[in-house]
């Protein structure tokens, strides 16, 4: 990676952060690390360009990485593909998503895998390749209004701030080589990272032999020019970027929120509201890939600060079971707060932070599925977690007021769920009555639950307890 003008005006300045001065003079010096490219991605690229080449051939590629296998069959079946049919072959996977979609689907895959290996900062990576997944779904659902093609926007929109990836793993190999024990909020690392990450994106494209367009938008980005046939693809971004934080900083972004993010049409806005679950959705299916299975070193080595809270408005009191589905077994962990735009819960295992997750909250006439991420991991006689849903529009929004309603009035004076006695056997979970501070708070939220609501949910809890 050549060095960048941002590397060569610092090195004559910059003497009060030793990380950074070393980051810099290994981009200057061509030493950063990209990652090489997965031999399945090359297969496949190589493949695709034959216009001769068959499903049956790229279904075998495919097939020959069982971790792949398994990831395309999922996101065949998930709101990805607006699918509401369970795919069990290959092939058919395969001819449901298309070549095009097999292939941006691979480099997600592989991209994900990247950065769910542990580091010091995987879980900044793991902040990333979510956000990378959203604002490439934002990319694609858009593209057809913008006369842009919805495969390529999507990679476009996935590898759009992958060089800041690599920016993350030239830290590492400094941290690795200096050993610093000093911490950072999440935020001064990546400040480290934008400042050599500007050719990264483009260098990554070239190497894992992504479409030219791919290569040539991340070049007119950093130019700050591009031609007629580039620049759908580059207004594409512009509007998925501040679409994919507004994403994640609010639980249920309104139409009017929208519309004045991106300056759109009411209607506009009202069409992106309505998907939003589905980039929920779709960020789930695709960050599978990074969602690893033991403890990892983010939380073993402490390098990134983290902030006291991130969760928005009073916190109503509540004991409610939260089921955590994950490829290495569902985690049970206790809800015992709810937020406006999320909730806290205590859990005996650990769940990597940033993390894209469906959870299944016991609510109030049926169970509550929300997808949400990991916004905050504590350790202290066990975990505590901050879990924020996304794209909590329409009937799921009101089912949370709802839920959160409930909460304040149910639990300050009925049985509730110990969340000491769960532990990793929901069976051992056992009642006691419970007097839950903030008591004024949590009934001038339930001022309008109903008696039945009440009855319901004791019933549903003890139904649960029961069951378990």
């Amino acid at each position: 990676m050549s060095p960048t003008p941002t590397a060569q005006t610092h090195n004559s300045t910059a003497g009060s952060d030793p990380v950074l001065d070393a980051v810099l003079e290994l981009v200057a010096s061509d030493g950063v690390r990209v990652p090489p490219i997965p031999s399945v991605v090359a297969k496949l690229s190589e493949a695709l360009k034959n216009p001769n080449c068959e499903l049956r051939q790229v279904a075998q590629l495919v097939g020959a990485d069982q971790a792949l296998s398994a990831h395309i069959l999922r996101c065949a079946s998930s709101s990805l593909m607006a699918s509401r049919q369970q795919v069990t072959s290959l092939t058919d996977a395969v001819m449901r998503v298309g070549t095009n979609g097999l292939f941006s689907l691979s480099v997600s895959f592989s991209l994900g895998r990247e950065v769910g290996r542990s580091s010091p900062l995987q879980s900044l990576r793991r902040d990333l390749f979510r956000k990378a997944a959203a604002t490439a779904e934002f990319c694609r659902r858009l593209a057809p209004r913008h006369g842009a093609d919805a495969e390529g926007a999507f990679l476009c929109g996935l590898l759009a701030s992958f060089g800041l990836n690599v920016a993350l793993g030239a830290i590492e190999q400094v941290l690795a080589a200096k050993k610093p024990t000093a911490r950072r909020p999440a935020e001064a690392w990546m400040e480290i990272a934008r400042r050599c990450a500007q050719e990264s994106a483009a260098s990554v494209a070239e190497q894992w032999g992504m479409p030219k367009l791919v290569s040539d938008v991340a070049e007119a980005r950093r130019a700050g020019n591009a031609d007629a046939g580039i620049l759908p693809y580059v207004r594409l971004l512009e509007l998925a970027e501040p679409l994919t934080d507004l994403f994640y900083r609010e639980a249920a972004p309104g139409e009017e929120m929208i519309a004045s993010t991106i300056d759109c049409s009411p209607g506009e806005a009202a069409e992106i509201a309505g998907f939003l679950p589905e980039i929920a959705g779709a960020v789930l299916a695709l960050g599978e890939a990074a969602d690893d299975f033991k403890l990892t070193q983010s939380i073993q080595i402490p390098v990134v600060e983290t902030p006291p809270t991130t969760l928005k408005g009073d916190l109503v009191p509540a004991s409610i079971p939260v089921t955590v589905e994950r490829k290495s077994g569902d985690q049970q962990l206790v809800c015992t707060g709810l937020a406006a735009d999320g909730f806290v819960a205590q859990g005996t295992q650990a769940l990597p932070l940033n993390q894209v997750v469906k959870c299944k909250m016991l609510g109030l006439d049926e169970d509550f599925e929300v997808v949400a991420f990991v916004a905050a991991v504590s350790k202290d006689q066990g975990y505590r977690f901050e879990v924020k849903p996304m794209g909590l529009t329409g009937i799921n929004a009101r089912k949370w007021e709802k839920l959160r309603s409930a909460s304040g009035q149910e639990f300050s004076a009925n049985a509730v769920l110990d969340p000491k006695s769960l532990g990793q056997d929901p069976s051992r979970a056992r009642l006691r009555r419970e007097s839950v501070s903030g008591k004024g708070v949590a009934d001038a939220r339930g001022a309008g639950v109903t008696m039945h609501d009440k009855k319901s949910l004791a019933g549903r809890l003890t139904g649960w307890l029961r069951r378990s």
